[in-house]
């Protein structure tokens, strides 16, 4: 099938290659050893009278695999199967490898990155011996919630009111030993810099707002006392506004500390969290009724689209958050990820869905090097100027034409997949 074909991307078709080679040299000491005579009389001994009478030979093949020069046999970027690529020597066929679900663990091409983020990622990877995709996520999602949401993309030519928040759901799914931690706090070493500096600002302004508030408490008391007398030459006390902060980082939460987070945040929050099943775990923790849980994490995923919520809840009619908004970068492990889609409802509610992941490779021994001074002083400018740029009105980016035509593309390959009948649920 056409879904089918789509799937073969040169990166499984590699992978495929290698694991057939592998499996071609099993097969042959496997053979190797039945034909021992040592190996015959074990497993006499061991069958006794049970054994049959005639094992008789395995089928035998071998892989007529291309060399890494050659063209794929249809002259496209996948391999089509064919007897060109398994040929059998004998009665028989061994048994299909899903190509669907061969291990997809590819070390991210850094040429697709901007030049500064080169230079950062790459030195971050041969630092920590980490896969630079690790950091890559981390540095999106981070960049996202920095960025003011006011600025919008316009990934299509000619639909302007199709357009896209800065902001993601990022997800790292490694085995324990991947370093996932380790990576992804080098990567968010400097945006956390900056969200403690902004820690700062906001209690200074905090303690600021609570003394003016005292003030005008003070002299709406006066001015009522005076206006009973006479309203003449009285100017009546205008009340403070509460502070807008720029801080951002949230490791555990409620909804409820989100609301009153982003009621004075309203560029948004950047969650993170060592293990998805934590994150999800918190969701309804502190509410008795039924289902909160999944009220939660509705009020969760809400947090990728963004914009104005108004709340009416115990006395706060109308309280209003301004952008409830929020990135996420989760790190959790294949066992984990599994638990989650054992849920009948984490499966197909949305929130994974819109995970971008990254699956790392092991990570290696890391090069006891300096770091690229460099690139850490032209990251830190790029990250003080997006907090700096801040606009009162939506600016819409518009993409160049060769991105326009590339987005199309996404859009139609990911619409095809979701509709395949290879892949039965969006996840």
């Amino acid at each position: 099938t056409d879904e089918y074909k789509a799937a073969l991307h040169p990166a499984i078709r590699a992978a495929a290659i290698d694991r057939f080679r592998d499996l071609n040299s099993h097969v042959a000491t496997g053979i190797a050893r039945m034909q021992s005579e040592d190996a015959k009389e074990g497993l006499n001994e061991a069958l006794g009278d049970d054994q049959p009478q005639d094992i008789g030979e395995p089928p035998q093949w071998v892989l007529d695999a291309p060399t890494d020069d050659s063209e794929p046999p249809n002259g496209h970027d996948y391999a089509e199967p064919s007897s060109v690529w398994v040929k059998p020597l004998a009665d028989g066929w061994p048994t299909p490898i899903d190509l669907l679900h061969v291990a997809m663990q590819q070390e991210i091409d850094l040429s697709i990155l901007p030049g500064w983020l080169q230079d950062r990622h790459g030195d971050i990877a041969q630092r920590t011996g980490c896969d630079a995709g690790i950091s890559v996520l981390a540095d999106f999602v981070a960049l996202g919630a920095l960025a003011d949401d006011h600025y919008r993309a316009q990934p299509r030519e000619k639909d302007w009111k199709f357009t896209q928040r800065p902001g993601f759901f990022g997800c790292v799914i490694g085995a324990t030993g991947t370093r996932k931690t380790t990576a992804s706090d080098a990567a968010l070493e400097i945006p956390w810099q900056i969200d403690t500096a902004e820690q700062r600002n906001a209690a200074a302004a905090i303690k600021k707002f609570v003394m003016d508030k005292k003030i005008y408490e003070a002299q709406v008391s006066d001015y009522v006392r005076e206006a009973k007398k006479s309203t003449v030459g009285l100017t009546e006390p205008v009340e403070p506004e509460p502070p807008t902060f720029g801080y951002f980082k949230v490791n555990d939460f409620t909804v409820e500390g989100l609301r009153r987070m982003l009621t004075h945040n309203h560029n948004g929050c950047m969650i993170v969290t060592d293990e998805m099943q934590t994150l999800l775990g918190s969701l309804g923790r502190y509410s008795a009724s039924k289902g909160a849980a999944a009220a939660d994490k509705g009020f969760v995923i809400q947090l990728y689209d963004g914009g104005e919520k108004i709340f009416a809840r115990g006395g706060e009619s109308g309280a209003n958050t301004p952008n409830w908004k929020g990135s996420i970068l989760a790190l959790t492990t294949p066992e984990s990820i599994r638990d989650c889609l054992r849920g009948k409802d984490t499966n197909a509610d949305g929130f994974l869905q819109r995970q971008m992941l990254v699956c790392p490779i092991p990570a290696k021994v890391g090069e006891d090097r300096m770091p690229n001074a460099a690139s850490i002083e032209l990251y830190t400018t790029i990250c003080k100027n997006l907090v700096s740029i801040r606009s009162g009105a939506v600016t819409v980016l518009k993409f160049a034409p060769e991105a326009v035509e590339y987005f199309r593309e996404f859009e139609t390959t990911v619409r095809k997949m979701i509709s395949s009948s290879v892949y039965m649920a969006p996840m």
